[in-house]
């Protein structure tokens, strides 16, 4: 993928399934790199491109940013769910 995400490239991401088995790939390192941390190592800041942060900070982040994006496309499906009954009914 991209350091950054794919806004501003021309790549497009038609393959469900791709995406699909990246994102469960993505998700197992995730979940082994935090097994793999030791408890003081959750509290000791760490120099990352968005600035100093602790694993822990960046966890809640993540879980933030995820949130997030469940709701837009919660959002999206109830959109589709709306417009598809005005269509058949």
């Amino acid at each position: 993928m991209t350091k950054n995400g794919p806004a501003g490239t021309k790549v497009a991401f038609t393959n469900v399934q791709e995406l699909a088995d990246f994102m469960t790939a993505s998700n197992q390192h995730l979940i082994d790199a935090m097994r793999d941390l030791s408890e003081e190592a959750w509290h000791k800041p760490v120099e990352t491109p968005l600035g100093s942060s602790t694993p822990l900070e960046a966890l809640g982040r993540l879980m933030y940013h995820t949130g997030i994006h469940a709701g837009q496309i919660s959002q999206i499906q109830k959109s589709f769910h709306t417009k598809e009954k005005e269509f058949t009914h």
